[in-house]
This record gives C-alpha cells, sequence and structure tokens, in this order.
C-alpha cells in the first residue's frame, strides 16, 4: 500500500476517533497505532468465560496475567504506540503511598447523600436473566449511541471527502440518507436516555464524586485498601509457577465472537486526496515517499471499540481530582503537555477483522498479509527501529510472569469487593457486558458506484487483528487546590 493511501486511511480513523459528537476534536484523547508487535488473537480473551470456550482455568489464569501485562502500560503521546518504561500499576502504587489528602470531612447530611449513592450505583437487578446494576445499564446504553456517532461520522466523511470519479453519486446517495442516519442516532440517545436513565445516574455519579472528594482523608485510606484487595489476585500457570497481577478486564466481553456484528469502515480511492491533505503533518514525516506499489480502489473492514476495564485505577476518582498532592520535590505525575511519569495510557482498543483490499490491477494474493503490514508497509526505517527498539525488551517484562511468595499454587478467585467503590461490582461479572441484539444500526454503507473490474484483484482476510489504541492523556497532575486545608 503506497503511503498516500495508508496516510489517508489513518487520517479518516483520527477524524472519527479523535473527535466528539459534533467532529470537534477532543484534546483529552488520541489515537495511537500499533507497531506490529501487538499480535492478540481472540484467544486470549478466552478467560472471561473459561467453561465457554474451552480452557481450563490454569490456561485462564494465564490469559488473565497477559491481558494485564500487555495493556497496563504508559505511553507517550504519538501516532504510533510508543511505551515508557514503567507499569500503570506499579506508578499509581507508588503515588497511593506517597499522596497526602487535604484536610476537610463530610458532613452527617452528606454522608447520608453519600451512602445513597453508593447504594443506588451498586443496586443489583435482573434484566433477561442477567444481573445488572444501573451504572453498568447506563455504560451499555452509553456505548451504543457511541457506536451510532462512528458509524454518521463514517458516512459524512465519505461524502466530504470524495472527489473525482464517482464522488457526485457518493454525495447524493448521502444527502438521501442524512435524514435516516440522523434519526437512528436520535433513537440511539433516547434509549440512553431512558432504558439507561442517562440523567438519572448521571446525577448520582456527580454526587458520588463530588462527596467522595469532601473527605479527602477517608478516601486516600479507601483508595489504598482496595488497590490491597485487587493486587492480592494471583494464580498458577501449567508448571505451578506462581504470581500476582492486578485484574483487568474488556467491555463488552464478547465482542470477538464471529456471530457478533461490528460496524463497518472504508475509504474509497475518491477520498484519498482530500484526506491526505488533511493529515497532520507529523503523520506524513512517518511513511516513505516511494509510491510504487499497486494502485488501490477500496479498502473495508468491519471494526470493534473495545474499553480496558481497570477497577482499580480511579481516573476520574483520584487522578482528577485536586483534594491530594506528593511531597515536595517528587517526580510529577503529568505535566498536561506530554511529560512526567503518566504523559497518557490505553483506554480502549480499536480492532479490525474481515479485511477486503480491492486493487485496481492483478497482484499476488500472497502480497498481503493484514491491515497492519499493509498500512505500514512504508514507515520510514529510522521510525521502524525506535518502534522495535523500545517494545522489544519491555515486551519481555510485561508478558513474563509475576512471581509472588505464596506458599502454594493457588487459582484465581473473585476480589474482595470493598463497599465505598461503586465499580466494583462490574468487576464481580461481566456476563452483561456484551453486545446487545438491541444495538441501533444505521443503515448500511451503500456500495460505491460501478467501476470496471477488468484486470483487478480482490484480496480477502478474516483474521481480527488489534490495530490501534485509543488512549487518555492525564491532566495536569497532581493539581492541588490552594483554598484547601492542607494543614
Amino acid at each position: 500500500m503506497n503511503a498516500s493511501i495508508a496516510i489517508a486511511l489513518l487520517t479518516k480513523l483520527k477524524l472519527i476517533f479523535e473527535t466528539d459528537a459534533s467532529s470537534e476534536k477532543q484534546d483529552q484523547k488520541f489515537l495511537a497505532f500499533q507497531n506490529g508487535e501487538f499480535t492478540v488473537g481472540k484467544e486470549l480473551f478466552y478467560f472471561i468465560e473459561p467453561s465457554k470456550y474451552g480452557i481450563s482455568l490454569t490456561e485462564a489464569n494465564v490469559k488473565r496475567n497477559e491481558f494485564a501485562g500487555l495493556f497496563n502500560f504508559v505511553a507517550q503521546q504519538a501516532d504510533m504506540v510508543t511505551i515508557l518504561p514503567d507499569m500503570l500499576p506499579d506508578i499509581y502504587s507508588t503515588v497511593l503511598k506517597k499522596a497526602i489528602a487535604a484536610n476537610s470531612h463530610r458532613t452527617p447530611a452528606q454522608e447520608e447523600q453519600y451512602r445513597n449513592a453508593i447504594e443506588y450505583l451498586n443496586r443489583e437487578e435482573t434484566q433477561a436473566g442477567t444481573v445488572i446494576t444501573p451504572l453498568a445499564r447506563y455504560e451499555q446504553y452509553q456505548q451504543l449511541y457511541k457506536t451510532c456517532i462512528s458509524e454518521y461520522k463514517t458516512r459524512q466523511l465519505q461524502a466530504a471527502m470524495a472527489e473525482g470519479a464517482g464522488a457526485e453519486a457518493v454525495k447524493a446517495q448521502w444527502n438521501t440518507d442524512e435524514p435516516a442516519l440522523k434519526n437512528e442516532l436520535s433513537k440511539a440517545l433516547l434509549l440512553w436516555e431512558t432504558k439507561g436513565k442517562k440523567q438519572e445516574v448521571e446525577n448520582w455519579l456527580g454526587i458520588f464524586n463530588q462527596l467522595a472528594g469532601a473527605a479527602p482523608v477517608s478516601l486516600l485510606a479507601d483508595l489504598r485498601s482496595d488497590y490491597e484487595l485487587f493486587a492480592k489476585t494471583s494464580g498458577a500457570d501449567g508448571l505451578a509457577a506462581e504470581f500476582s497481577y492486578l485484574p483487568t478486564l474488556f467491555n463488552p466481553s464478547n465482542f470477538f465472537e464471529e456471530q457478533v456484528a461490528w460496524p463497518q469502515l472504508s475509504l474509497d480511492k475518491m477520498e484519498v486526496a482530500a484526506l491526505y491533505e488533511k493529515a497532520p503533518e507529523a503523520l506524513k514525516r512517518l511513511f516513505e515517499k516511494g509510491d510504487s506499489e499497486p494502485e488501490i480502489r477500496r479498502i473495508s473492514f468491519e471494526y470493534a471499540v473495545v474499553t480496558i476495564v481497570r477497577d482499580w485505577f480511579p481516573f476520574k476518582e483520584f487522578f482528577q481530582q485536586r483534594f491530594w498532592k506528593l511531597p515536595a520535590g517528587e517526580a510529577v505525575i503529568a505535566d498536561g503537555n506530554g511529560g512526567g511519569l503518566i504523559p497518557s495510557f490505553p483506554e480502549k482498543l480499536i480492532f479490525v477483522r474481515n479485511l477486503v483490499i480491492s486493487f485496481e490491477t492483478l497482484v499476488q494474493p500472497a502480497a498481503v498479509k493484514n491491515l497492519s503490514s499493509e498500512l505500514f508497509f512504508r514507515l520510514e526505517p529510522q521510525v521502524k527501529r525506535q518502534l522495535k527498539a523500545k517494545s522489544a525488551v519491555l515486551f519481555e517484562k510485561r508478558l513474563s510472569l509475576r512471581r509472588s511468595t505464596l506458599a502454594a499454587p493457588v487459582v484465581a478467585t473473585d476480589v474482595p469487593v470493598a463497599t465505598r467503590r461503586f465499580s466494583s461490582a462490574l468487576f464481580k461479572t461481566a456476563d452483561f457486558r456484551k453486545f446487545s441484539g438491541s444495538v441501533v444500526k444505521p443503515p448500511p454503507v451503500p456500495p460505491t458506484p460501478p467501476v470496471s473490474t477488468a484486470g483487478s484483484t480482490e484480496i480477502k482476510s478474516p483474521e481480527m487483528e488489534l490495530l490501534a489504541f485509543i488512549c487518555r492523556k492525564m491532566p495536569l497532575c497532581p493539581n492541588p487546590d490552594p483554598n484547601l486545608d492542607w494543614s
């Protein structure tokens, strides 16, 4: 794949996943494409339900540990994922030990309201035979709404960037379909507001976050206790070698199953020039300029956005709060400009499958392996070397089993749930974390206007692969409020 096409597709993905519902750039997150080092197959996710997928508890233990080791890294802010040496759990553990809380306390009335918020968010209800909490149901319909937004923006970009032969037909189709697409967005939002009880849940979340910070000393003690409980999760591999890890999950839990429908995304030849012009210069500089590869008419694939669930890592409840600080002279967690111990971390994964590449001319099928190999074939050699060098040693550390001092082999068990943590209930069962049959889907993407296929080649690859990470930028942290009592 030549550099122009690769840059155009990466730019389209950035325009979709780095923007909000109004297509405005979101500064707090960015897309980082994987460099080929993350070879992840669906087998890695079987630990979520070992009996269903036919693996032993020992195999499940190893996969849980491997998943946590792969995706709890710290990243630099860059278009290609660049891993920093320290692990997310290690930094958080150190920060918890050193953090200094401000002096303030909840009033009796605030304490009662705080407990009511926890009770509401943790309340277990039965829905279609599955136990679910209001927060979980809220997140389920929130994800459906976000999926509809991504599909709307995909169609919108296709029409906006289309140029040359066939462009007018694509634009006309968009004008015809846009009212129906907006209607589907409205339906998804209505489901979130009604079935997901959007306003009600957000009100209780606001109360919880506000009042949690009203008693910093107690909250910090709870966070330390929670971390210790999560850190006690342990297991043993096939050789009875013991290890401990911080349990890390993913949502939806069944995304990798073949029968689960994924949205589709495509890039047509007529979009390439306009998207290339919109590409950031930093992205263009990653690629060589050679264009000797076969001309591509269209690329299409299905995609899934998967959230990494870390109940032990309170980003909103702790890192974004101003009721704590570190001792003088300690390294800053984040300076807000890409520096610090945690400039950013992976929050979501983007997987693709059922890749179809249509070439203008006859090519050898063996020339195409997967989307990543096609996209990054033209990376500058120096960029390849830098990425390879940074990841080689680090992956050995992440995939190796962490040894514990336990006296005998054990298998992973449910983590005790602290009463304070409204999200801990989500860790106990992932059954509800599944793509629902009630997914609101916009009208399908119409086919590209017919083009002569004489002498052309279409190559397909059904395999699932990890293409990119959606990374969260850490804001200025710590950022203590000078108006609080620090005596």
